[in-house]
């Protein structure tokens, strides 16, 4: 049996009468250059994934990896070490793995004091990150009182999204009845 070096195999016709032949060959596996893919993954403190970017490149390459946050997270640890590039392998790009944590949100609010006639007497600004509870302290306006003595008013205001919901307290006047003495004559 003769080896050539041959790319192909060179077609051959054949009919009944066509005798057996062996043909030998020898298959050497060329190194696979096809594009390889890979991750890089932004996980935030519950584990979920919130954004997946994709980095590619060729067997035998080292691929930089570009960190592009998702909107509204910084890094969890602003320590943490991340490789500048990751190395191409016949079984691809091992995935980054980049843990985030959503940037707190301040948001304000209003509390504002409304009269009988439904004109604000007083407005207090409130403030406080989104997921907390803030407290609020309640200052009547000087003169006025709770139109309703029996309102039960918050302590605190939870902050599940981002707006705050306005507060309003109704509040009136405080009459101040002055009496009239009276002088006898004498």
């Amino acid at each position: 049996s003769e080896k050539k070096n041959i790319e192909l195999i060179p077609e051959k016709k054949i009919n009944i009468n066509t005798k057996n032949e062996e043909v030998v060959v020898d298959y050497i596996k060329k190194k696979d250059n096809f594009e390889k893919n890979g991750s890089i993954n932004y996980v935030d403190l519950t584990g979920k994934i919130v954004k997946t970017d994709t980095i590619s490149g060729k067997i035998g390459d080292n691929v930089k990896v570009i960190i592009s946050l998702p909107d509204g997270y910084e890094l969890a640890n602003k320590d943490e070490q991340l490789p500048s590039t990751v190395p191409v392998t016949e079984d691809g790009i091992q995935t980054v793995i980049v843990n985030v944590k959503k940037i707190p949100v301040t948001v304000s609010g209003h509390i504002n004091y409304i009269d009988e006639d439904g004109k604000v007497i007083k407005t207090d600004i409130v403030s406080g990150v989104v997921g907390t509870s803030i407290p609020v302290k309640i200052v009547i306006p000087d003169g006025y009182e709770l139109a309703n003595k029996d309102e039960q008013l918050p302590t605190t205001i939870k902050i599940d999204n981002e707006q705050l919901q306005d507060l309003t307290i109704k509040v009136k006047k405080i009459v101040v009845q002055i009496g009239r003495a009276s002088c006898r004559e004498r």
